[in-house]
């Protein structure tokens, strides 16, 4: 594929394909943009504005969550749940910005093709695990919450002496822990190539990178 096309892949996929060079110094902002009918793609519409527009405001929110439930008066167990899911959630949306945002926002603005040839190529290898470990952490700290939950309303006798605000930091820790035991393979499953020297249109000469899937990706039996 083009470097100058980008993923829309869910981030679930991120691994399956590579990322091949086409003409580096012919693709242009406009060509990127223009679908078949001559109007904006669906890529830079969903992908580019859409997802952004969404995840900023998501991180906002979860940011302002964190500041209520990090308050000393609404300390309990389910307050460190929600700030562990919390975390889990706006690292996660934050990294699809990474992923899947600036990338197709990159063919409108030409001040962005560095980050698409250059620091996109290297820093996916390191953002797809990452935010596969975030994914795992949120839906198991959302399972946390709503036995916490049981407990509390079904069981209210023995939720004091259950669902108390320490075992509730450990069971946040103990999730972190396993969901990145879990997710370790992850971190060799997408690699970074060199594909040449690329001209930007300032007139810097830079190095381009793609994206590609690591051997173990590509094994039979790790599939």
């Amino acid at each position: 594929r083009d470097l100058h096309s980008f993923p829309t892949r869910r981030s679930s996929d991120l691994g399956n394909e590579s990322y091949e060079p086409g003409d580096l110094s012919n693709g242009t902002a406009e060509a990127d943009l223009e679908d078949s009918g001559g109007g904006l793609s669906t890529d830079f519409l969903i992908n580019g504005v859409g997802i952004t527009v969404v995840a900023s405001l998501g991180i906002v929110g979860n940011a302002l969550s964190a500041v209520v439930l990090s308050r000393p008066q609404m300390k309990s167990s389910v307050t460190c749940l929600l700030l562990g899911l919390a975390f889990c959630d706006t690292l996660l949306i934050s990294i699809s910005i990474l992923i899947f945002g600036l990338p197709a926002i990159a063919g409108f603005s030409g001040a962005l093709r560095p980050f698409h040839l250059v620091y996109y190529p290297l820093s996916v290898p390191f953002l797809f695990p990452v935010s596969i470990t975030a994914q795992t952490g949120s839906v198991y700290l959302t399972l946390a919450v709503t036995v916490e939950r049981y407990i509390a309303v079904c069981h209210p006798l023995r939720a004091r002496s259950l669902c108390t605000h320490r075992r509730a930091l450990v069971c946040v820790l103990t999730v972190l822990a396993l969901a990145t035991l879990y997710n370790l393979p992850r971190w060799f499953e997408i690699c970074t190539r060199a594909e040449g020297s690329v001209v930007l249109d300032s007139g810097q000469n830079v190095t381009a990178y793609a994206a590609t899937m690591c051997p173990m990706r590509e094994s039979s039996l790790y599939k």
